[in-house]
This record gives structure tokens, C-alpha cells and sequence, in this order.
């Protein structure tokens, strides 16, 4: 054991600088942008910054190879003429994009979801907010919420998969219900919350006795059960041996395949992906009367077929690691603390960390925590940084008069010796069950500045209708110091202080975050017991940024408005199906698009289900007068062989026609993923 406790841990606390290498690129025009995308196998350092004169849009990439070629693009293009690369210092990659207008270019890092590892996206032309998607419970919301789930299932986030169960569970007479309450007990077992569980299924088995998953549940809490029930005594007293700690031991192992092809017109095939992600979620769990200890592991590793072909550097990415802690509580005093890598969205912290967390809980209506630890930006070990530290406190309080819960909190964050964020805020949740309201703060007291406002309402009425409202206003990044470094050529604050003051970081950084608004509001009406149709109606905009320190001004977005209408049945031939048809429109100054779904689940057996799907989109562009069409028909097919044994199949195809005044453009694609996963 100790053998190979060592290397493990000097694995993770040791970094170790490797080499990304860039494994697609590729341009996608969808809805909602037309993007340039950059798959990569590990998490890069990059900056992205536009140039005029003429305009071009450029990425740097630090310490990365390209190991696949360029997208093709046929002379003229609109709004991307020509992409070309070349390599800076020995060792860094930078691609250019050479533009026929000026554009707005945005960008964000898709951390690996499913199949699909580390993406850059680059939205050119993208006129619309970056703020954080909030999710509404209109029949599409719903469905995306369920796949969200499954997705934080599949990767053994179960306390994700619990909240996001129980929003859903919060909305009665729609189609996901019955699922919902089924995964939800499943996700607090393997979580070991046993007796939430075990309440979980009770409700399920009393609300759909003859449901279509009945079976399964009361097999899973016969095995609850089974497992609780005391031992009975067979030796005699005398003969007994004190009762030994025991630890518990759970989680799920998952492999999944993922093949990605795409052929243009004129410049032949591509395979874009052929790589299998290995993936690994343990908990151990040690429960006393008097204390509770548990540890985590959750991370994963990547075979990439096409890098051994292509770079000869093996087919093999590192590994990474997204939950690695311990923590014990006192069942007592109610006390907590927990040390490793792990993640918090509220009291301040904006999301993953190395570091402690430390929580008591001083009045049965007031709990104190505390919080220190070093951001994490990469989930690969070979990327661990200590540059960026933080530490705050916030406490929660509640719940009062059974509806109102409050949290307040102070956090700072230092970056290399500079002051990158000392903000204050607070969040408000009201809740019954016909409505519910939540109201969230952060302001930056160093820079003065209102970093996050967000307001959400939920109103259920008596004939089951629905109404939702979001008003979402917050700074795009959220604000920081950091910031500062959005566009330049330095690749830290402290090379950026060799050319700036302190003063005019923090202005650059300010100048650099946009300030974005996003308003939705949402109904949903049921028509019967098996039908509900549902719409939104979303405005969104991102502010302007001025030129400075080098970088050119981005202008305003202007307003996006997004509609759309769904209608959704379930049980419609058997107990259990799910039919949804949805449209869509989008309205931006760049194009005006349509877009027809079509997304189905029918329960073929108690074991398999299948998924079909169909997209249709229809979109305009208004640069050139152009229209395009785009077809996406997919399947998913999922088989239970056991109880804790799934398999997974998923096809999926896509034609694109793009007819502009003289020239007509045609790309097709398609992808397969197939895979398993093991609970054990």
C-alpha cells in the first residue's frame, strides 16, 4: 500500500508541465453563433485577442502541438476567410483566423462532459450573453435538467444529480416525475444517504406502484433493507468479539467510445474524435453514533486513437482529477471539516478548489463556515497551480418560519502578490410549494463594483400552471484581477507588472469584463393528465469594451431575443414514453434562426429504452443574404443487463446546405458512442 500511496501523491502534488496537443478544430454554425472549436487533451493556457488592419481573430496557446489539420476554408468565406498557424517560442501554438469584418469574439473552456474532452470555443459574431444558463421548468428545461442528471450520474456526481432530482421533484404533473423519484433514490444510495434512500423509494413505490420501475426499486430497497437488518447472534456472549468499525465501499467505473467524422464538399473526410474515456468514482464511507468520516475519488483518463497516429506521443492522455478529499463529521456537535479537492458554488467561492473547509454549527439556526484553499482552473495534476490563494467566511442561516433560508459571506483572493478579489454578498430562499423565490449578491469592495445580481420566482397556480421569471445582471467574467491578462501576450500578473502599475491592472481588468444581462420568463400549462404544452421568451445583451493596454474596443452586442413553444406528452402509447415537439426562433443582428425539435424516450422493456431524436433548423444570415439548412435525426438506446450494469449506444448524423448569391456549400458528419458502466 504504501508503495502506492507514494507515487500517487507525489502525482498530485507535483506539477509537472506536458504538452497539449490540439486534437480537432472545426467551425459549427448553429443557432445561436457560428463557432470555431478547438479540441484539445488537457486543459490549455490561452489568450484570445482580435486585431484590425486587417481583422483577425488570434489564439495562443501555450506549450501546444497541433497534431490534426486546419478546417478548410474556401476563399472568401464569410465571416472567416482563412485559418493559419504557426509556432511561438519553440513551443506554443497560435492559430489566426483572418476575418472579413470586424467581429466580436468570445470564449470559453467546456470542461470534458460524457465523451468529449476539453474544448475552446471561439463564438464569432456572437451577439448574446455569456451570464450562467439558468434552467426553467418548461418541458424543454425539464428535459435538460434530466439529461443533466444522468450526465452527473454517469460521472458519479451524485450530489449534483440529488439537487438537480429534487428541483425537478419541486414541480408536480409533468413527464419526468416518476423518473425523477426513482433516480433520486438512487442517487442518495450511492451517495450513502441509505436512509434518505430508502424514504426515496418508499414515496416512489407509493406513488406509482405499478409504475414502469417499480420492480427495480423494490429490489433496491429490499437490498437496502437486507443490508440494515441487524446480524443475528450466533456465538455466545462470552465468544463475541467487539464490534469492529466498518467501512463502506461504493461507486461506479465507466468506459465510454466516442467516434466523430465530418465530410466538406471539395475537401474531403476528417475524422474529428476516436478516443475511449475511462472513468472512476469511489467513496469510502465509515459511519460511528459519533462521528462519520468519508473520502472521495473521482477522475479520468483518455486514450486518444488518433494522437498515437498522429503525434507518435502515445495514444494516451493524463489523467485528471475532479473530487479528491476526506472529510470527518462530528454527528455531536455538528461540526465538519473536509481537506483535498473539491467544489462549493456559494459562501463566495466560484467553483473547484484545493483546500479546507471547515463548518460548525454554532445555534441550531446558525451554521459558521469557514474556507481556504488555491482555485483550480485545470483538473489535470499536471496543472496544479498555487498562485491564486483565497479565504473567506460565510454563515448560513435558517430555516425560519419553515420558508426563509439566508447566507452571508466575505471572501478574498490574492494572485501573485496582487489583490485579484475581495467581495461580500449574501443569498436569499423563500420557499412553499405553490411558489418559491431566490435572490443571490456579490459585490467587489475593492473595485467597488456589483459583480452578480440574480433574481429567480417560481408561482405554481391552482389549475397547475406555471410561472417563472429571471433577472439575471452580472460582470462577464465574473471580476477579478486576473481579468487583466484577457487579450495580452504576458501569461501572468507579474509579467503584466513589468509593463503596467498595479493601478492600471486593475483598470485593464475592469475594461476587459463586460457587464451582461440576461431576462426570462417562462409558462407552462397542463392541457390534461398526459399533455402540457409550455414557452419562454428570453432578451439578452452584453455591454461594450473599451480599447486599452493594447486591446482592441469590442463593440455591444445589441439584443438577442430568443422564443420558443413545446408541446409535451407522456404516456402517450405505454407507460412511461415521453414525446416532446418544440420550436424555436433566434433574433440577433448577425441571423435570424428556426429551429423544429423532436425528442422521444419509449420504454420498449423494463430493461431497454431507446431515444430518438430529429433537429431542423433553418437560419439566415444577414452579412450575405444567405440561408442555411441543417438536419440532425440521433438515437440513444440504454439496456439495464443488471441491476448495476448499463449499457449505452448513441448514433447521430447532421447535413448542412449553406446556399449563398453564386455558391453552394454542403458538410454531413456523423458520430457513434457506445460504452458501459459498472456500480458497484
Amino acid at each position: 500500500m504504501k508503495r502506492m500511496a507514494a507515487p500517487l501523491l507525489l502525482l498530485i502534488s507535483t506539477q509537472v508541465m506536458a504538452e497539449v496537443k490540439v486534437e480537432e478544430t472545426r467551425f459549427i454554425a448553429d443557432p445561436h453563433s457560428t463557432r470555431f472549436i478547438i479540441n484539445l487533451t488537457k486543459s490549455p493556457s490561452y489568450k484570445v485577442f482580435t486585431l484590425s488592419n486587417p481583422p483577425r481573430v488570434v489564439i495562443d496557446l501555450n506549450d501546444t502541438r497541433l497534431t490534426s489539420a486546419l478546417p478548410n476554408i474556401k476563399p472568401g468565406g464569410d465571416p472567416v476567410q482563412a485559418v493559419r498557424s504557426g509556432i511561438r517560442h519553440g513551443h506554443d501554438l497560435r492559430v489566426v483566423l483572418d476575418i472579413k469584418d470586424k467581429v466580436t469574439a468570445k470564449n470559453y473552456i467546456l470542461p470534458p462532459s460524457g465523451n468529449q474532452g476539453y474544448r475552446l470555443v471561439i463564438e464569432l459574431a456572437q451577439h448574446g450573453s455569456t451570464a450562467l444558463a439558468v434552467s426553467m421548468p418548461s418541458a424543454k428545461s425539464l428535459a435538460a435538467w434530466m439529461e443533466e442528471a444522468r450526465q452527473a450520474m454517469a460521472k458519479g456526481d451524485y450530489n449534483q444529480a440529488i439537487a438537480l432530482y429534487t428541483k425537478i421533484l419541486e414541480y408536480p404533473n409533468h413527464a419526468y416525475r416518476q423518473d425523477a423519484q426513482e433516480y433520486l433514490g438512487l442517487a442518495r444510495e450511492r451517495n450513502g444517504q441509505l436512509a434518505h434512500a430508502k424514504a426515496e423509494y418508499e414515496t416512489y413505490l407509493k406513488l406509482y406502484p405499478k409504475g414502469e420501475g417499480a420492480d427495480r426499486v423494490r429490489q433496491r430497497l429490499t437490498g437496502l433493507l437486507t443490508a440494515q437488518a441487524p446480524a443475528r447472534d450466533k456465538l455466545p456472549k462470552q465468544a463475541r468479539r467487539k464490534d469492529v468499525p466498518l467501512w463502506k465501499v461504493r461507486g461506479g467505473f465507466s468506459q465510454y467510445y466516442r467516434r466523430d467524422v465530418s465530410t466538406i464538399d471539395g475537401f474531403g473526410t476528417t475524422v474529428n474524435q476516436s478516443a475511449l474515456d475511462s472513468d472512476l468514482d469511489v467513496i469510502a464511507q465509515l459511519t460511528q453514533p459519533t462521528y462519520e468520516i468519508r473520502s472521495r475519488f473521482t477522475g479520468g483518463y483518455r486514450n486518444d486513437f488518433l494522437g498515437s497516429n498522429n503525434s507518435g506521443f502515445g495514444n494516451s492522455s493524463p489523467l485528471s482529477i475532479t473530487s479528491l478529499y476526506v472529510d470527518a463529521a462530528d454527528r455531536h456537535h455538528q461540526n465538519l471539516g473536509r481537506i483535498g479537492r473539491q467544489s462549493q458554488n456559494r459562501g463566495g467561492v466560484l467553483g473547484r478548489f484545493d483546500g479546507m473547509l471547515l463548518s460548525h454549527q454554532l445555534t441550531p439556526f446558525v451554521k459558521v463556515n469557514l474556507v481556504s484553499g488555491y482555485p483550480v482552473d485545470y483538473s489535470t495534476v499536471d496543472r496544479i497551480s498555487t498562485q491564486t490563494q483565497f479565504y473567506g467566511i460565510n454563515a448560513d442561516f435558517g430555516t425560519y418560519a419553515n420558508i426563509w433560508d439566508f447566507n452571508a459571506f466575505a471572501v478574498q483572493q490574492t494572485s501573485e502578490g496582487l489583490l485579484d478579489r475581495r467581495a461580500v454578498g449574501g443569498e436569499v430562499r423563500y420557499f412553499k410549494p405553490n411558489h418559491s423565490a431566490l435572490g443571490l449578491a456579490d459585490y467587489d469592495v475593492s473595485y467597488q463594483t456589483l459583480n452578480m445580481v440574480l433574481l429567480l420566482g417560481n408561482w405554481l397556480f391552482p389549475d397547475n400552471s406555471s410561472l417563472n421569471v429571471v433577472i439575471d445582471q452580472r460582470k462577464s467574467p465574473i471580476l477579478t484581477t486576473r481579468n487583466a491578462l484577457i487579450g495580452q501576450l504576458d501569461g501572468s500578473l507579474s509579467a503584466l507588472k513589468q509593463r503596467f502599475t498595479e493601478d492600471q491592472i486593475r483598470q485593464l481588468a475592469l475594461d476587459r469584463s463586460t457587464d451582461s444581462h440576461n431576462y426570462t420568463i417562462s409558462l407552462a400549462h397542463p392541457l390534461n393528465d398526459k399533455l402540457q404544452i409550455s414557452g419562454d421568451l428570453t432578451l439578452s445583451t452584453l455591454s461594450s469594451t473599451p480599447a486599452s493596454g493594447g486591446i482592441d474596443a469590442i463593440p455591444a452586442s445589441g439584443e438577442d431575443w430568443n422564443y420558443s413553444i413545446q408541446l409535451m406528452g407522456s404516456s402517450l402509447i405505454k407507460s412511461g414514453d415521453i414525446a416532446i415537439i418544440g420550436l424555436r426562433m433566434d433574433n440577433n443582428s448577425t441571423s435570424d434562426t428556426i429551429s423544429l425539435n423532436l425528442n422521444t424516450r419509449y420504454p420498449v422493456s423494463q430493461a431497454l429504452r431507446i431515444n430518438p431524436r430529429l433537429r431542423i433548423d433553418h437560419r439566415h444570415f444577414a452579412i450575405d443574404n444567405s440561408t442555411q439548412w441543417t438536419t440532425a435525426p440521433s438515437v440513444r438506446v440504454n439496456y439495464m443487463v443488471r441491476r448495476y450494469f448499463n449499457l449505452e449506444f448513441e448514433a447521430g448524423g447532421d447535413w448542412t446546405s449553406r446556399d449563398a448569391p453564386g455558391a453552394t456549400s454542403k458538410t454531413t458528419g456523423y458520430y457513434i458512442s457506445a460504452g458501459y458502466r459498472a456500480d458497484f
